[in-house]
């Protein structure tokens, strides 16, 4: 069985940490979906256009700029929360309270800008 994931954030840790000819392994969360066995990456999604466009290519998948369209249309399994830290709170809640079919959510480091905001995001 594969997993559908997906990532939110196609920025270096979302997704060009790969484009780095010094790194001689996959660095990226979208990378590592791309290349394990057990995942299918399904989709990106930022609000960064020039970055959605590049990576969507380069990865083979569809883009979206609305990640909760995305969650709708692609149905991941597994989110890669990849985005700057003072949004990580709210699109975790957003993609935990959805209804969608995931069941897995990884969020980058630092999880939150303060530990009562990374409390909450874990009860949810």
């Amino acid at each position: 069985m594969k997993y559908k994931a997906a990532v939110i954030g196609c920025g270096m840790i979302g997704c060009s940490y790969d484009d780095d000819p010094k790194r001689k392994s996959i660095s990226s969360h979208a990378g590592a979906y791309k290349n394990n066995p057990s995942t299918e990456l399904v989709a990106l999604a930022d609000v960064d256009t020039g970055k959605l466009a590049t990576y969507s290519k380069k990865f083979g998948v569809r883009g979206y700029a609305n990640y909760i369209e995305m969650l709708e249309t692609e149905k991941p399994e597994i989110i890669s929360v990849c985005t700057n830290t003072t949004t990580h709170a709210k699109i975790v809640h957003e993609v935990a309270k959805s209804g969608s079919s995931v069941k897995a959510i990884l969020c980058e480091k630092p999880l939150a800008t303060t530990s009562s905001e990374a409390q909450a995001m874990i009860k949810t």
